[in-house]
């Protein structure tokens, strides 16, 4: 896997060869980042300022402070997901340290280090292990979150600017998801064994890691009613936690 890091508005551009490219922008509006994935750099980072990109409208201009180009889309959803996580965000900040305000502790290290403090000060040697044992499990939830957030984003993405739902039909409720995507196509939801699977016109891949395990997947078709359009309700669970998100299909 190749890597770099660049500032894009100085000209330089990846290679012109077919690549998948995993990104991070910093927006210079409220100093946050965003990354993605796409196979084309230049026109989504185009988009992405042009506020034509609807997870970071109203958020531009960007900068672009880092890429990782890969050989297959696959390997780019991954990394994109990976960047995302917990580790992946401390991949990222030692990665950048010198050109990103990003040091610090998180919430969690502060919280364990400022407990564990306050019981060694008070004698409470016994407390530590609780405090410790909530920290994993906290982490671990974490974790969970962050696989379905993941997914979550994947679903909004695919169902915003489409143009039809092919699966489920209208009042009906099934185990996949198959629209029409303005610009990209056909896009498919499966669960697939452990996995919950995204397909975009070039196989499925999954969408979560084997960290967790995926079940009871279910889309609801919402026919339109009134001024109200159509909407598509899924719902999924991953390591027994429910996660639910409604999507209204705006034309």
């Amino acid at each position: 896997m190749v890597t770099s890091k660049f500032n894009y508005s100085s000209g330089f551009t990846p290679l012109e060869t077919t690549m998948f490219y995993t990104y991070v922008l910093r927006s210079k509006k409220d100093d946050k980042l965003y990354t993605g994935a796409t196979e084309d750099l230049r026109e989504r980072f185009r988009l992405h300022n042009n506020g034509k990109v609807f997870s970071t409208k109203g958020r531009g201009p960007f900068e672009l402070i880092y890429y990782e180009a890969c050989g297959s889309s696959k390997d780019a959803f991954m990394r994109e997901k990976y960047l995302k996580s917990g580790p992946g965000k401390r991949f990222l900040k030692n990665r950048l340290k010198r050109s990103l305000p990003l040091t610090g502790f998180t919430l969690i290290e502060v919280l364990i280090y400022s407990a564990l403090f306050s019981l060694m000060m008070v004698g409470m040697l016994g407390g530590v292990y609780m405090v410790i044992q909530s920290a994993n499990q906290s982490n671990a939830r974490l974790l969970v979150d962050d696989e379905a957030n993941f997914v979550l984003r994947k679903m909004n993405w695919a169902l915003t600017g489409v143009s039809s739902i092919n699966v489920p039909t209208a009042g009906s409720t099934g185990p996949t998801l198959n629209v029409i995507k303005t610009g990209v196509g056909a896009v498919r939801f499966r669960l697939n064994s452990e996995n919950i699977e995204i397909d975009t016109g070039s196989g499925y891949i999954p969408l979560d890691t084997d960290n967790v395990i995926a079940a009871s997947l279910s889309f609801e078709h919402i026919p339109a009613s009134g001024n109200q359009p159509a909407a598509i309700m899924a719902t999924f669970y991953l390591n027994d936690v429910f996660y639910e998100t409604t999507k209204y299909i705006r034309k």
